[in-house]
């Protein structure tokens, strides 16, 4: 028996999203027609044309049994992807690494260099955890950058807490 990993109404939130895609609706719109929803905002007080669409088709959803906190995860996500160039350079120059480190994961997502970035203690030689910047060619600059960063997001967790890590980059 397969096991199934997804949650439930998953479908219906990837019809939802491939819609805001198909004419590339932006998280402020999306925000916007979920305030609607919820009652936070009137939505007789001229909504633009843009977000009534967006609001018809979280309704139809709804009715189908989408529920509703399933939209605000869709904006904030789709806020953090318009906004995951400046995420990301927080994030690097947060890390306690040297500024020639630094400077290279900066590198890797302003240039789209594609490669291996490896993660190891400091003083060690045993990486903790690997991250391919981009197995294939990808043409948005915006797609490999919020790529890169949901993969350093997710290999930091693996650093032990307050231990000191050094950063390598082998590119393809």
């Amino acid at each position: 028996m397969p096991l199934n990993l997804e949650k439930p109404n998953d479908e219906l939130q990837r019809k939802f999203v491939e819609f805001l895609k198909a004419d590339n609706y932006s998280a402020q719109e999306i925000e916007e027609a979920y305030h609607c929803l919820c009652g936070l905002n009137n939505e007789t007080t001229a909504s633009p044309p843009r977000v009534a669409m967006i609001l018809k088709k979280m309704r139809e959803l709804e009715r189908l049994g989408l529920p509703i906190n399933r939209f605000a995860e869709t904006f904030r996500l789709k806020e953090e992807y318009e906004n995951a160039e400046n995420i990301y350079t927080g994030l690097v120059n947060s890390l306690a690494i040297s500024e020639n480190e630094k400077a290279t994961l900066r590198s890797i997502a302003m240039k789209k260099r594609q490669g291996v970035i490896t993660i190891f203690l400091a003083g060690g030689d045993e990486s903790l955890v690997k991250i391919e910047s981009a197995k294939q060619k990808i043409e948005s600059k915006d797609d490999f950058v919020a790529g890169l960063l949901f993969a350093l997001r997710e290999a930091l967790k693996v650093v032990p807490p307050g231990k000191k890590i050094e950063i390598q980059f082998e590119e393809n």
